[in-house]
């Protein structure tokens, strides 16, 4: 069973539910807060899929994403911790030598199990982190742009790429595209949504990139996101608790 999936606050979309068992599936669109009691209460699982929909609420413009769930996403979805971003950034400044200190000695020594270690604290992490109550990634920090990053979203902006690189990219000192300006251009200030979600960049489709490879191989990047990503300091804070580091 899944729990809720990363960047999706389940009061801010509707929700697309199917009940598995029925032979003529039922289809209930409601908001996640009040989800159909009835249907929860049969303890079965459920297909869902997270709709993206226009200001008005009545136009559907996509699919964020389909998972699994069960009885209990209906408690999990009360524990989603909402980010105060002044509050966090005071407490990631006090605690960022600690948690680097950390990140540094498993690099250089790695526990037994770390690998399965950070896979079950990563799915620990987003059934407790909302990223619409945050979005401090796309608000202080650029993704690195791929070839077929810009050809797909210049396309679906009825762009050409070099048009699309000109009005919003540069290169940094290293060659990579990325964006001109902070925070990003494509995001929706007012519900921290993106607005081009469907075609967004690789990267940030797998940021912050908590289980992409071997941890120990990896820690350098958790290092700089500790700091602007509360789902990476929330990550790092659990690994520390389970392997008893102070």
């Amino acid at each position: 069973m899944l729990g809720v999936n990363r960047g999706k606050a389940i009061d801010q979309y509707l929700i697309h539910v199917i009940c598995k068992k029925q032979s003529a599936l039922s289809v209930v669109y409601t908001y996640a807060g009040t989800l159909a009691q009835d249907i929860f209460n049969t303890g079965e699982q459920f297909f869902y899929t997270y709709l993206q929909f226009d200001k008005s609420g009545s136009q559907v413009t996509g699919i964020i994403g389909e998972w699994i769930i069960s009885l209990s996403f209906k408690q999990q979805a009360r524990q989603l911790m909402q980010i105060n971003l002044r509050s966090f950034r005071r407490k990631a400044a006090r605690n960022k030598s600690r948690f680097k200190r950390f990140l540094k000695k498993i690099h250089k020594k790695p526990p037994r199990g770390l690998d399965k270690l950070a896979v079950q604290t990563d799915q620990e992490v987003w059934k407790e982190v909302d990223c619409l109550s945050c979005a401090n990634c796309c608000k202080t920090m650029s993704p690195t742009y791929t070839g077929a990053d810009i050809k797909r979203i210049s396309a679906h902006l009825g762009m050409k790429a070099n048009e699309f690189r000109k009005k919003w990219l540069r290169k940094d000192r290293t060659g990579d595209w990325m964006n001109k300006t902070e925070p990003c251009q494509f995001l929706n200030k007012e519900n921290n949504y993106c607005n081009i979600y469907e075609v967004r960049p690789r990267d940030c489709a797998g940021f912050p990139h908590h289980t992409k490879r071997h941890t120990s191989q990896y820690t350098h990047v958790f290092e700089q996101n500790i700091e602007y990503c509360p789902a990476t300091y929330k990550m790092v804070e659990k690994m520390m608790e389970s392997l008893g580091e102070k």
